[in-house]
């Protein structure tokens, strides 16, 4: 027997340097991704420290920045 998942509405986000120096996490939204994809905070802070992408329910964005000292872009 399988477990169900759920979808959830969420952001796959990049960090940048923008060109005055600062960092922006750059959120692209993500809606009905499937909820075991949504990485924690500390993974996801991990794998944008390393150059990776990550992939973070809605909400969580505020709490990455500021974990990260960045400012949050959505994407258009």
């Amino acid at each position: 027997m399988t477990t169900p998942y759920k979808t959830v509405n969420a952001y796959t986000v990049a960090l940048h340097t923008t060109d005055d120096g600062r960092r922006a996490l750059v959120m692209l939204p993500a809606p009905n991704t499937a909820d075991f994809l949504v990485m924690e905070l500390a993974e996801a802070r991990h794998a944008l420290e390393h150059g990776s992408c990550a992939t973070v329910v809605c909400g969580d964005d505020a709490l990455l920045a500021a974990m990260m000292g960045a400012t949050v872009e959505v994407a258009a």
